[in-house]
């Protein structure tokens, strides 16, 4: 009676216990079927998160495209709006006693440097009132001051050796501006150079004897 009890027991433990793994293995099987299905998400969302990061990398690069292609608009629009001088002549003058001009390509009597030029036409440059420049330059490069001994600087501190206010109004036009050295100029070639704010806008030179 004792063993047939023990083995009734035995069997009721055993009957237990295959059922709860039964329980436990249904479990499982949900476990392994919810980490399939969270690892193929995963899997999905690391090829959505990939193709967000190529896409987010992608507008950058076209930000940065456009930015750069602005900065170059505005600086053609910027470069384009300065003006352009040609048939620039340069001679030096002498002033007679009655007041008249008579050129002369002596140094010695060389009184004055007149630089006449034409100014292009140019449709996107502001217009109205400009101040040009001139910078007379000696051999060895040194900008000639004007005679009034009071030294001659552009806005941004460029020496130059006289200026001249125009009123441009986008057309073609012509003009001269006028050098009085301080002194008896020496005898050599001399470098002309216009010039609007800092930038030259147009270049000859004057050979003096």
């Amino acid at each position: 009676d004792e063993l047939m009890t023990r083995v009734k027991n035995s069997n009721w433990s055993l009957s237990k216990a295959r059922k709860e793994a039964e329980t436990l293995r249904s479990i499982m099987q949900g476990y392994v079927a919810t980490i399939d299905s969270l690892n193929q998400l995963n899997v999905a969302l690391l090829e959505e998160n990939e193709q967000m990061r190529d896409q987010v990398e992608t507008v950058e690069q076209r930000n940065r495209d456009l930015r750069e292609r602005q900065e170059n608009m505005e600086e053609i629009i910027s470069t384009g709006k300065v003006l352009q001088a040609a048939d620039m002549s340069a001679v030096g003058l002498r002033i007679l006693s009655s007041g008249k001009q008579r050129d002369t390509d002596r140094a010695d009597r060389t009184d004055m440097i007149r630089l006449c030029f034409t100014l292009f036409e140019n449709r996107i440059a502001e217009p109205g009132e400009k101040t040009l420049h001139l910078q007379v330059l000696s051999s060895d490069g040194a900008v000639l001051q004007p005679g009034t001994g009071v030294a001659a600087n552009t806005p941004s501190g460029t020496p130059v050796s006289a200026s001249r206010v125009i009123d441009y109004a986008k057309e073609r036009l012509e003009a001269c501006i006028f050098f009085t050295p301080p002194g008896v100029l020496a005898e050599g070639v001399y470098l002309i150079r216009l010039l609007e704010g800092d930038a030259v806008i147009g270049e000859t030179d004057i050979a003096l004897r």
